[in-house]
């Protein structure tokens, strides 16, 4: 589910994944959640769900 809401066209459900994994352990994320995050960091058209996909990964140290 999370990465189906960091994948989606909809900005209200991509905040919604992001804040679920603002919340759990990095070492859960497994590698496609972590691999999901960074090109969402990439591609993200939105100014502040950029910046808040920044923070998470800054955040979490990746």
């Amino acid at each position: 589910m999370i990465l189906t809401g960091l994948n989606s066209p909809v900005i209200r459900n991509r905040n919604i994944a992001i804040k679920a994994l603002e919340g759990w352990d990095v070492a859960v994320w497994g590698d496609r959640l972590i691999e999901a995050v960074n090109h969402l960091s990439q591609i993200e058209p939105d100014d502040s769900v950029k910046e808040r996909v920044h923070k998470l990964l800054e955040g979490k140290g990746l």
